[in-house]
């Protein structure tokens, strides 16, 4: 995923770098499954603190690599992360 994507895979990305990141990299961001500059910005700063490659796109390297919030068997969101999913 990249600027201009626009899907559910996003908002989940979005969610994970709200709940994991936004105390250390980055303010909060939008949740609205749209890939604009503010998520490129801020995976970009995931992606560097992560250890990943930074060029602001979200492929396998990023997945492996970011934290997670851990999900309720009901399907909300916990409050803390994991790495990788």
């Amino acid at each position: 995923m990249s600027q201009g994507s626009q899907s559910p895979g996003v908002r989940t990305l979005q969610e994970a770098i709200n709940l994991c990141y936004s105390d250390r990299v980055t303010p909060d961001i939008t949740i609205d499954g749209i890939f604009g500059e503010k998520t490129e910005t801020a995976l970009r700063k995931v992606q560097a603190e992560a250890g990943a490659g930074v060029d602001g796109v979200y492929g396998p390297e990023t997945r492996q690599r970011m934290l997670w919030p851990l999900r309720h068997e009901n399907g909300s969101l916990a409050n803390y992360c994991t790495s990788g999913v």
